[in-house]
């Protein structure tokens, strides 16, 4: 008799007890099975009983999750959540406390548990001081489990409470570690959850004081440490957020950050990877609001910034030349500027070598948002702070002719959006992510440090590809293609970063993205896109090879000669007509070299005549051979053409090579498949090739329809090898 889908079959233990096998119907009550569980181990008060999974989670079976019970499922006998709970309640010893922090992980206990009112016993014990150690760790441990079901009721938390907590963080000792942890995390729960906690903890607490447990040896306390100011971060206003992140950029404070936990002793965990990912992303999103700031064309202090960099590129003499005497201040170019007159010809001349499209008033190039004025601070940064480099990348742009020029202020704009999008400037901190970049918690300004490496780069790379104009869009995505390359690798520091972009050189690119497009080929080749690709591009190419097979059999070939006594040096020649209307052969001597004329070759067969082919044993000169050992040998390079009546034209192929050269002609002649190893592998050449091309990006490059002639013999082969 089948069994039911409703019982299943499974064991109940209870300590002392020997278990019991059961069939658990999954529709009878809960109470019931209980019930009868007491009866046969002979206890009393069945409603104070519970059942729980033996191993794993140890969650009570309740009629909401009875229904995952699996066969073979082994399950304890205890007593029920309240009795539990009472117990606890009624004498909290270090024990029964024990017993709550454990229980507590299961949602049905927590619930009891916080519905029995014991969360304000739990409160006065912390706020009065009168649990310690162990103990006191147990009631946190609880607390946070309270805090993950999502039922612990915020306003139970008093300021004393709350006061406390801090307390545990800013004094607690080494030996303490679970303690400190435990109220690191029930902050961070805290203020996520309640803006009046948020304030209250805020307010008696700093992001310096938390960063001391930087250097904790326990990496479940700097974790919650790193979690804790994430959280604070999360709800402050922007004006505290800027104070925090002030805060983080202290040399001492990085330096603590880096060396206990970036480059600590122990990898790096992924949640501790996420977190700092939080971390990130809140740093950088402090350059959003310059981000999203919309230049005033008619603001002066941000035009006596290009009038610096200009002093800066172009030496002070340039700037007296082009913006007038400092003794003449009606001629200056600033105070021109101020009272609506513009600037000289010079000053347009020298905007123009800094790559400005609006020489009348530059401050128009930066109106785009993104980046808005973060692109004029990050090139008055890169001036100020690498002088040097800024003039010889400016000079030598101005050294150009204007069509090789890269024109550095539209690349700088362009290039601080490209940082912004690549390190998400403006979006809020992925829920799961873990993607975060070591340099960046090095500098006091990260992202102003980085522009300064990547315009260069993008310089080096324009010189490398001989850009001009035209070819801006293309330098750009070989530049990201770079960046995108380098940060993969996650360097620890700038001039890491620096030395790994200028191992990846233009060539170097071209070379990664040839290999890329060649993997793609060969590991996506299942995909639709491709399969639809291959299909449309196999007509042509099985075209190519059978024209390759026909131009083989017109250039024709020298066969032995197949009689009953094979002799030495008896060759003939066969070869198809022009036309490919014939095949053409007849005796030639072993010297002959083929294409020969068809007026030499006596014997002809119309291709209309033939009537089919035959290869290896099928064909009769093989079936006529007498010897077995002789028959074996000869067969896999055998062949024959059958024409009417039964007459036949038999072949001998010298090699493999020529064989199926031989028998795909002559398929192809009578408008069969190709079916030799050699046709399969040319048309996966050919078609390999076909499909490189077509992923290539040919755009603007003209691509002929003839190959290159072949240069040349040259004069003398006494080549210099170095």
């Amino acid at each position: 008799m089948p069994v039911s889908k409703d019982i299943v079959k499974l064991a109940v233990e209870m300590p002392g007890r020997v278990a019991q096998f059961l069939d658990f119907n999954q529709r009878r009550p809960l109470p019931d099975i209980i019930a009868k569980l007491c009866d046969h181990w002979g206890l009393e008060s069945p409603e104070e009983y519970a059942l729980q999974y033996s191993d794993g989670s140890q969650a009570y079976i309740t009629e909401k999750n009875r229904a995952e019970i699996k066969n073979g499922a082994i399950l304890r006998l205890t007593t029920s959540p309240s009795k539990t709970v009472r117990e606890i309640l009624v004498l909290p010893t270090k024990d029964a406390l024990m017993k709550l922090a454990r229980g507590s992980s299961d949602t049905t206990f927590a619930t009891e548990f916080v519905y029995r009112n014991g969360v304000p016993l739990l409160v006065d014990m912390v706020v009065e001081g009168t649990a310690t150690g162990e103990a006191l760790a147990y009631i946190l441990t609880a607390f946070l489990q309270f805090m993950d079901h999502g039922i612990l009721p915020w306003k139970q938390f008093s300021d004393d409470f709350i006061r406390k907590i801090i307390g545990y963080v800013l004094r607690s000792t080494p030996a303490e570690a679970m303690i400190l942890q435990r109220s690191l995390a029930i902050l961070e729960c805290a203020i996520l959850s309640s803006e009046d906690l948020y304030k209250a903890i805020s307010a008696q607490i700093t992001v310096e004081e938390i960063t001391l447990h930087f250097k904790s040896p326990v990496p479940e306390v700097q974790l919650n440490a790193v979690a804790l100011i994430n959280a604070l971060w999360l709800r402050s206003s922007k004006v505290k957020a800027r104070e925090i992140g002030e805060t983080l950029q202290f040399k001492y404070i990085r330096a603590v950050m880096l060396n206990y936990i970036i480059r600590g002793r122990r990898e790096v965990s992924s949640e501790m990877a996420h977190q700092l990912h939080v971390l990130q992303v809140l740093m950088m999103n402090l350059n959003e609001d310059r981000m999203y700031t919309k230049i005033n064309p008619s603001d002066t202090a941000h035009l006596e910034k290009l009038y610096e960099l200009s002093h800066i590129a172009f030496g002070r003499d340039s700037d007296s030349e082009a913006f007038g005497s400092s003794s003449n201040p009606g001629g200056n170019a600033r105070t021109q500027a101020r009272k609506g007159r513009g600037v000289s010809d010079r000053a347009q001349l020298e905007f123009k070598k800094l790559g400005f499209s609006n020489l009348a008033n530059p401050l128009m190039d930066f109106t785009k948002r993104p980046p808005g004025v973060l692109a004029l601070d990050c090139i008055v940064y890169f001036a100020a702070n690498y002088p040097d480099s800024f003039t010889r990348l400016v000079l030598e742009n101005s050294c150009r002719q204007d069509n090789y020029v890269c024109p550095f202020a539209r690349t700088s704009i362009d290039m601080t959006k490209l940082l912004c999008k690549m390190l998400k400037i403006g979006e809020l901190p992925s829920e799961t992510g873990t993607e975060y970049y070591p340099m960046l918690f090095t500098q006091e300004s990260p992202l102003e440090e980085l522009f300064c490496i990547c315009i260069q780069l993008l310089n080096k790379t324009w010189r490398e590809m001989r850009a001009m104009d035209e070819d801006y869009d293309k330098v750009m995505d070989v530049v990201r293609e770079q960046m995108t390359l380098a940060l993969s690798e996650k360097p620890d520091t700038m001039d890491r970063f620096r030395a790994i972009l200028q191992e990846l050189d233009y060539h170097q690119i071209i070379k990664i993205l040839q290999d890329r497009r060649a993997s793609m080929l060969e590991t996506n080749t299942d995909l639709e896109p491709f399969c639809e690709l291959r299909e449309d591009k196999r007509p042509e190419v099985l075209d190519l090879v059978r024209k390759h097979r026909l131009n083989a059999l017109v250039e024709g070939t020298i066969f032995n000669k197949v009689t009953t006594r094979r002799s030495k040096d008896k060759f003939w020649y066969c070869r198809l007509a022009p036309n490919h209307k014939c095949l053409h052969w007849g005796d030639v001597p072993d010297s002959a070299k083929p294409p020969l004329p068809v007026e030499m070759l006596p014997e002809m067969l119309p291709v209309s005549d033939i009537k089919g082919l035959a290869v290896g044993k099928e064909c009769p000169h093989i079936m006529k051979e007498g010897k077995k050992e002789k028959k074996e040998s000869l067969a896999p390079l055998a062949f024959s053409v059958l024409y009417d009546p039964d007459a036949s034209l038999n072949f001998l192929a010298p090699n493999d090579y020529v064989y199926d050269l031989w028998t795909d002609g002559i398929r192809a002649l009578l408008e069969q498949e190709m079916t030799s190893e050699l046709a399969q592998k040319d048309m996966e050449i050919l078609l390999g090739m076909e499909m490189k091309l077509a992923l290539l990006d040919t755009e603007g490059i003209p691509v002929p329809n003839q190959p290159p002639p072949i240069p040349d013999d040259p004069t003398d082969y006494n080549f210099c090898c170095e």
